[in-house]
């Protein structure tokens, strides 16, 4: 443990000059830092706990920045592999990176898209790039209970598409 600058600092060094400095930064309200061989800071801990993977401030519990797309990925032995991420310029996605697909996005103006990148043309966007059908389901079986769509145009006009537990289906406007 050597202090610079009156920062205290555990050098771990291999064979070659290759090193990661862990050490309490006086300068910066004393967050305990790592830095890669004098590249730059990679992880930042907090007094108060958060955590900075990419960045020396953070602004919550977690807070990971890059300037790549990929943020967060989850792998499991014999199994897709998913990131969750930063992408297309402004939005979070989920992407299944296994068969190189967005499950899931949102984009920065808060359009939803389910199997589609780049959702449009309303603010949830259900695409199927296989031979079923891009249905989206809405079930009530479980608790014996009607489905359906409620649609709201403004004004309290609301437009219905209900069917109920006897497999009736009812369209209906001005309903409540």
């Amino acid at each position: 443990i050597e202090g610079t600058s009156g920062d205290a600092t555990l050098k771990l060094e291999s064979t070659g000059n290759s090193y990661w400095n862990m050490f309490i930064d006086q300068s910066d309200a004393r967050k305990l830092k790592f830095e890669d061989n004098g590249n730059g800071v990679a992880l930042t801990i907090q007094r108060d706990g958060n955590i900075g993977i990419g960045t020396e401030s953070p602004g919550a519990a977690l807070h990971i920045s890059s300037s790549g797309a990929e943020q967060i990925r989850l792998t499991r032995a014999g199994h897709d592999s998913f990131r969750i991420g930063l992408s297309h310029s402004v939005g979070v996605g989920f992407h299944n990176v296994t068969d190189s697909r967005t499950d899931f996005m949102v984009s920065g103006t808060g359009d939803v898209g389910v199997g589609i990148a780049t959702p449009s043309g309303g603010k949830l966007h259900v695409y199927a790039n296989t031979a079923a059908d891009p249905y989206v389901l809405v079930d009530g079986s479980a608790a014996n209970r009607d489905s359906g769509y409620k649609i709201n145009a403004g004004g309290g006009i609301r437009t219905a598409i209900r069917m109920d537990v006897g497999n009736n289906m009812y369209f209906a406007n001005n309903y409540l």
